[in-house]
C-alpha cells in the first residue's frame, strides 16, 4: 500500500505530491491492474474487488492532486507538478 495515505510518524505530516510520489503511485497502479487481471483470471472475485478498491483510491488521490495543481497554477503560483511527464511502461494486459 502506498505511503501517501499514512502520515510521517515523526512529523505527523502527510506525504506531498512530488514527482517521485506520483511516479511511485503510477507504478503501484500498474501492479494493481495486473493483480486485478490475475485475480479475475483465477476467479477470485473477493481479491479482485479489494484490488479494485485500492486502485480507485489511488486514482482519486491522483485526480485530486491534478486538480489542486491546476488550481494553484492558475492562481499564479510557481510550484508545479507535471503529472503527465511521468512515464510508466505498461505491459500487455
Amino acid at each position: 500500500m502506498s505511503r501517501i495515505f499514512f502520515p510521517n510518524p515523526l512529523s505527523g505530516e502527510k506525504c506531498n505530491g512530488d514527482e517521485n510520489t506520483v511516479s511511485d503511485m503510477l507504478r503501484e497502479n500498474a501492479a494493481l491492474i495486473h493483480a486485478i487481471k490475475d485475480a479475475q483470471n483465477d476467479g477470485c472475485a473477493d481479491k479482485m474487488l479489494d484490488y479494485m478498491k485500492l486502485l480507485h483510491r489511488n486514482l482519486l488521490w491522483l485526480s485530486l492532486l491534478a486538480d489542486s495543481t491546476k488550481n494553484s497554477n492558475s492562481s499564479g503560483e510557481t510550484d508545479t507538478i507535471s503529472i503527465l511527464s511521468v512515464n510508466v511502461k505498461f505491459g500487455k494486459l
